[in-house]
């Protein structure tokens, strides 16, 4: 939990905007290394074939000029055909050696020293390249953990108001319903949220808005801490956006006009009834 928070705090991460644009910059990172990583590797590969190649070619060499000092055509014929699977193993490693070096000066002491050096650049890419894709992996978990809730949220908030039945007088006029039944609720996050968007007054009979005043990005905030489930909670606390509230209301606050500990006026602290 705590680790999750620090991680996300330590790297500038205080919204959801700052998480895809990590997102977004650590997948563009992690595409370029990777594409560092394949030519790096493509590269060794072709220098182990030049090695194989040169080796052929040193080893088969001593058959093609065989051919070379035979002057007349049938005996010339009857060698291809007795040395043909030596002589297109030697002409493909020529090739091959022949698009590497066009001079046919063949420097193997160049090709060792490039794949060496490709070996080691090839450590350190894939070193960058594990760091970056190993954060982005946990990013994706987190932005996965939070668009879950949100997806969850916004289907509950939909059945709410699809299944609200309509509350009426005995006169048949409409009241507005009790949304928000926040005395018997114990999850302090829910509690607070429910709190403060009932708008009842404090058991002194002040208005509720002597002690806050809620504008409309607070009471969207509010209302969506106010529908979450314990799971979603616990889940939003470990990812450090909600904060870590340990203790739990019990029955006996059911009738406390207070919220949670020093979301108001730390009055839980001195509650002789409160669970510690």
């Amino acid at each position: 939990m705590n680790e999750t928070f620090n991680y996300l705090r330590a790297n500038g991460i205080y919204s959801l905007g700052d998480l895809e644009h990590r997102v977004s910059e650590h997948s563009a990172a992690t595409e370029s290394l990777k594409k560092t990583l394949d030519e790096q590797t493509a590269r060794m590969k072709a220098i182990k074939q030049l090695y194989d190649s040169s080796a052929a070619f040193q080893s088969l060499k001593p058959v093609y000029d065989g051919l070379q000092k035979i002057k007349f055509e049938k005996p010339r014929a009857k060698y291809k055909a007795e040395h043909e699977a030596e002589l297109k193993q030697f002409y493909a490693a020529r090739r091959k050696l022949t698009g590497e070096f066009p001079d046919g000066k063949v420097d193997m002491k160049k090709l060792t020293e490039e794949y060496d050096e490709l070996e080691q650049a090839h450590n350190t890419t894939y070193g960058e390249f594990k760091t970056v894709r190993d954060d982005l992996h946990r990013l994706w978990k987190v932005k996965s953990c939070v668009d879950t809730a949100a997806r969850f949220n916004e289907r509950t908030e939909e059945q709410m108001h699809q299944n609200r039945p309509p509350n009426t007088t005995e006169k048949g006029g409409y009241i507005p319903m009790k949304k928000y039944d926040w005395k018997n609720e114990y999850n302090p996050i829910r509690r607070t949220a429910k709190r403060l968007l009932s708008g009842e007054p404090l058991s002194d009979g002040r208005p509720l808005s002597d002690l806050i005043e809620l504008d409309e990005h607070a009471r969207k905030c509010l209302a969506f801490e106010a529908t979450l489930t314990d799971r979603q909670i616990d889940m939003l606390q470990e990812l450090g956006y909600l904060p870590v509230i340990t203790r739990q209301y019990g029955k006996e606050c059911a009738n406390c006009p207070y919220t949670l500990d020093e979301r108001e006026h730390g009055v839980c602290r001195r509650c002789a009834v409160f669970k510690k």
